[in-house]
């Protein structure tokens, strides 16, 4: 299944991003860097790349973390909570979310990315 932007799919779980900076540092940080920084892959902190926290959700669920040797192959698929946790703490990074707030199907839908004007 996929998970809209309105967040109608999304499943039971719930997480933080204490909770996950300890996931991302067993199985993110190799790819993305301490913090969300540096990495040899995407940066994780800076402009969102997506608008909604919903689509992050989803994207994490449904293609994280990558095999280090194949970066083509999902290593395993995350929990439910694994993958609020992990959204948590992306946002959190950003300063999006406080660390401690939890994120679940109802509190995910109404967090806020902002999103910066293109500038030319």
């Amino acid at each position: 299944y996929t998970v809209g932007p309105k967040g109608r799919e999304l499943p039971p779980g719930k997480g933080t991003a204490k909770e996950g900076a300890e996931i991302y540092t067993r199985s993110c940080i190799f790819c993305h860097g301490p913090g969300g920084l540096n990495g040899p892959h995407n940066s994780l902190k800076g402009s969102p790349r997506l608008p909604f926290p919903t689509t992050l959700w989803d994207y994490i669920h449904r293609a994280m973390p990558r095999k280090l040797v194949n970066a083509g192959v999902q290593e395993r698929q995350l929990s439910n909570d694994e993958t609020y946790a992990l959204t948590a703490y992306i946002l959190h990074i950003n300063g999006i979310i406080g660390e401690n707030e939890v994120l679940n199907a109802d509190t995910l839908t109404k967090v806020k990315i902002p999103i910066e004007p293109v500038k030319k």
